[in-house]
């Protein structure tokens, strides 16, 4: 059973895209885009308990001209947006639905004055976690999303002692802390963790930015 809980945790991190594109200025903005989820409002980031269907909500600089999201699967693109405005359905399909699947949207202006959001999905995980994430403290969900800017020092706290797996080598170590928690020092871009406890699974996306997009200030 042990063995099986660690080639299940590393399934966990393998499936996990690292890949984090840049802006078309060459930096990697703050994910900032307002969004809600179902009637559920947030700003830059999101996580949520995965269902058949989702009704997304994204509000981004009026002048925007092109809306996309990207999935593990599908890329989506709506020209001209208007009105600062658009609700699209997301219904996840086979491999979003099954896989570690996370959801890129964004918003591009012809003056590089665009929006970003990311939102992430519990499958699987069972592990909650205590987050201090720019200088919050709060409890999360089995999966969580930690955005800082690049080079800072965040936190993951559990019950007791958990083991951690990463595959790419660009993302920090995380640095045991206490005994039961985890210092991880924020790389550009996003990386992913996972956290195991006994067959308890906690997934963690770190995303680190090194510029600030235009906020909707509508």
């Amino acid at each position: 059973m042990l063995l099986r809980a660690v080639l299940v945790a590393a399934f966990f991190v393998s499936c996990m895209g690292n890949k984090y594109t840049p802006d078309p200025t060459g930096q990697y903005p703050k994910k900032e885009m307002r969004i809600k989820v179902d009637g559920i409002e947030a700003v830059g980031t999101y996580v949520v308990e995965r269902r058949d269907k989702f009704t997304i909500d994204m509000f981004f600089p009026k002048a925007s001209t092109v809306f996309k999201a990207y999935t593990c699967n599908r890329a989506y693109t709506f020209d001209s947006p208007m009105g600062g405005h658009h609700r699209w359905v997301f219904r996840p399909q086979e491999l979003e639905a099954t896989k570690n699947c996370q959801l890129e949207l964004a918003a591009f202006n012809k003056d590089f004055k665009n929006s970003y959001a990311l939102i992430d999905f519990v499958t699987n995980e069972t592990l909650p976690a205590e987050l201090v994430c720019n200088g919050e403290t709060y409890k999360t969900l089995p999966v969580s999303i930690c955005q800082s800017r690049v080079g800072l020092i965040q936190r993951i706290r559990f019950k007791s002692y958990a083991q951690v797996y990463f595959n790419d080598a660009k993302c920090p170590k995380p640095k045991l802390v206490n005994g039961n928690a985890y210092d991880i020092k924020l790389a550009l871009g996003k990386c992913h963790y996972v956290f195991r406890i006994g067959k308890n699974i906690h997934r963690l996306t770190t995303v680190a930015y090194d510029d600030q997009t235009l906020k909707d200030k509508r």
